[in-house]
């Protein structure tokens, strides 16, 4: 039986799937530099979930992984946020998808599986024929019936064969993950019927689609580059602190204090500073720009069943104000990894 690989390459996040494991971690890479000294401190280095990552017959090493961010290296860091079809001939992005690959391989102990890819990429990149050539070409050439991507992971090289790749917008995968369950059978076939409002908001993007009847609406939709990384810049620029963070760090705040709502910095072990107020401020004026967003695109908002919020982002905006300001509206269960396992999902219902 072939394999389900899906892949979310968010512009802050990748989110990963398959039937043996998932994996969440930062859109980029660490350039990796070596010196005679390292030999002095590898008996005892740590590097808790992150691998050590190359491509075959490269030179250079990356490392790569949930927890880069905290390595402090920020100069080396090696981003691959970028809009439209530059994203996709980035070769930062096609090491991304490389890894992806070997990530999700690595769990197969041993095996080359045979996978097919259900891959996500902006709804209105979607609408670009270019664009979707460019990365089904990579993962699957068109003459070939399969293609065989391999990459070196902590010094293991990793063997996937890609023999069909599938391509949808990204919401889609949210309204897979809600209509199908785990085993990929209908759950909720009401849905299928209703007309959606779908708010992703994503770490580059916010995407804001509507489909009725499960078929996309042209004219209520619209996708800005305005997604979470417009906040962290905001917050950047207004934390007057004497040490101040980068966006990295202000990211990681973020996602260790939204549960408890207080936001700690901490950069020595000898020193925590409160960025509750700068950070929760930012926040709710953010949220309002979104609230704003959707009431401008939609306009008539009494025409949708529901107003579906979904992306990474769709954990840190302020709820409370969402619901004050919009009625019938739902957050995905699954938050940021909604749209992976609706791929997974997607994947596992067109090969049945």
């Amino acid at each position: 039986m072939r394999e389900i690989f899906a892949i979310d390459l968010g512009n802050k996040q990748v989110k990963l799937k398959s039937s043996r494991g998932e994996y969440r971690f930062p859109s980029r890479l660490l350039l990796e530099r070596k010196s005679g000294l390292d030999l002095a401190t590898e008996a005892l280095k740590v590097n808790s979930g992150i691998d050590t990552f190359q491509m075959l017959n490269e030179k250079d090493s990356f490392k790569i992984g949930e927890g880069i961010d905290k390595l402090g290296k920020n100069s080396d860091m090696r981003e691959t946020i970028a809009f439209g079809k530059s994203r996709y001939t980035n070769a930062f992005f096609e090491k991304l998808i490389e890894y992806s690959l070997a990530k999700l391989s690595l769990d197969f102990e041993g095996e080359t599986p045979e996978v097919e890819v259900v891959i996500g990429v902006p709804t209105e990149d979607f609408t670009k024929d270019e664009i979707k050539k460019t990365i089904v070409r990579y993962l699957n050439p068109e003459k070939k019936k399969a293609r065989q991507h391999s990459a070196i992971i902590n010094d293991q090289t990793i063997n996937t064969f890609v023999v069909r790749t599938h391509l949808l917008p990204q919401p889609m995968g949210t309204i897979y993950d809600l209509v199908l369950d785990d085993a990929a059978d209908i759950r909720n076939k009401d849905m299928i019927t209703q007309n959606i409002a779908l708010v992703d908001i994503g770490g580059g993007t916010v995407l804001l689609d509507s489909i009725n009847h499960f078929e996309f609406d042209t004219i209520n939709r619209k996708q800005e580059k305005s997604g979470v990384h417009k906040l962290l810049g905001s917050i950047n620029s207004d934390y007057d602190g004497d040490i101040k963070p980068d966006i990295y760090e202000i990211e990681g705040i973020i996602r260790d204090g939204k549960e408890a709502e207080e936001f700690i910095y901490s950069p020595t072990v000898n020193e925590s500073i409160s960025m509750t107020e700068v950070i929760q401020y930012n926040i709710d004026r953010y949220t309002e720009e979104i609230i704003q967003k959707v009431v401008s695109v939609y306009k008539d908002m009494d025409q949708f069943d529901v107003v579906i919020f979904t992306g990474g982002g769709s954990s840190i905006i302020n709820k409370e104000l969402i619901h004050n300001s919009l009625d019938h509206v739902l957050f995905s269960e699954n938050k940021e990894y909604s749209n992976a396992y609706g791929f997974y999902k997607y994947g596992m219902y067109v090969t049945k």
